[in-house]
C-alpha cells in the first residue's frame, strides 16, 4: 500500500524502563544489558563551521550482548537531557567515539557519546540508551560530581 505525506502511520511506542542511577546495570532483555561506565564534564573544541565548542559531558556506554547475533551499531541510540527534560545537543567533537562496529555476539562493546552542557542545564542529567528498536529503553539519572 502506497503512502503519501498526508498519511498518518501508527507507530508502537517503545517501552521505557524505570530510571536507575548511573552506577547501575540495566537488563533490556534476558541477553542484552546496558551500563554507563563513566560520565564526566569536558571542554570540547569546535573545529569546523557549525560545530559547538565549550562545556560538555562525555558519556561512556557499555552494551553487553549475550545473544547469538551481532547488534547493529546503526540502531543504537543514546540521548541526554536535563531535569526539565530539555534535550542536550549531541556533539561529535573529541572525545566522541560512538558505536560504529557491531557489538559481536557474546561480547561487550563500549562507546563514548558527547553532549553540549549549557550552563543553565537543569540537574540531574538523564541519559537514555536503546541498543535496538525492539528492545526497551534503559534510563539512567545522576548528578555530575
Amino acid at each position: 500500500m502506497a503512502t503519501d505525506i498526508d498519511d498518518i502511520i501508527d507507530v508502537e511506542q517503545q517501552t521505557e524502563l524505570d530510571s536507575v542511577d548511573w552506577s547501575d546495570s540495566v537488563a533490556v532483555s534476558p541477553d542484552i544489558s546496558v551500563e554507563i561506565h563513566k560520565v564526566e564534564e569536558v571542554e570540547v573544541e569546535a573545529r569546523v563551521a557549525g560545530e559547538i565548542g565549550g562545556p560538555a559531558i562525555s558519556v561512556t556506554v557499555a552494551i553487553s550482548n549475550d545473544t547469538e547475533a551481532d547488534l547493529d551499531p546503526t540502531l543504537v541510540t543514546v540521548t541526554a537531557a536535563g531535569a526539565d527534560d530539555a534535550p542536550l545537543t549531541p556533539l561529535f567533537n573529541e572525545p566522541a567515539a560512538p558505536f560504529v562496529e557491531p557489538v559481536s555476539a557474546s561480547t561487550t562493546g563500549t562507546a563514548v557519546y558527547v553532549f553540549h552542557l549549557p550552563e543553565d542545564a537543569e540537574r540531574p542529567i538523564t541519559i537514555t540508551v536503546n541498543p535496538a528498536p525492539s528492545a526497551p529503553v534503559a534510563v539512567f539519572t545522576g548528578a555530575l560530581s
